[in-house]
């Protein structure tokens, strides 16, 4: 009996996780079952992040090389390229992060609208635009190791 009394909290507690967890699949299952009634028995098909998908690497790549030097993109006459020939002062660090010359933890497309205004005196690129997703691509393929500890 002493045995009983003593399990029985922990009986409890275990069908206490049973039904949350129970109630939690079921609202899953539930949502799932109503987009598909909104749908007409078909999945929901996600939203386009843009009017134009980019599909081809190989154009990505090309086309990052020429955005990162055009002094067309601001007011100031400079490109990425000014500050950064050939990548230099690109980390592989991962973001977000602190950015000493910002004074805050950025992502890397909040890093890329700091250049485009402060520098390159640009308005700011849009998180979907195809220039934010061609500049990210070539700060991710030439950022070099860093010799800093994250």
């Amino acid at each position: 009996m002493n045995r009983l009394i003593a399990i029985l909290p922990l009986m409890m507690l275990l069908a206490a996780l049973t039904i949350t967890t129970t109630a939690s699949t079921t609202s899953a299952e539930e949502t799932r079952i109503a987009r598909m009634d909104q749908n007409k028995g078909k999945m929901m098909k996600p939203m386009p992040i843009r009017t134009e998908a980019i599909t081809d690497m190989k154009m990505l790549d090309e086309s990052s090389l020429e955005l990162w030097s055009d002094t067309k993109l601001g007011k100031s006459g400079k490109s990425c390229a000014s500050c950064h020939p050939d990548g230099m002062l690109l980390s592989k660090r991962a973001y977000p992060r602190y950015i000493k010359m910002t004074g805050d933890i950025l992502t890397l497309d909040q890093m890329i609208n700091f250049c485009m205004k402060n520098p390159m005196k640009a308005k700011p690129l849009k998180w979907n635009s195809k220039e934010m997703t061609t500049l990210a691509h070539y700060v991710t393929m030439h950022s070099k190791p860093s010799t800093k500890s994250p």
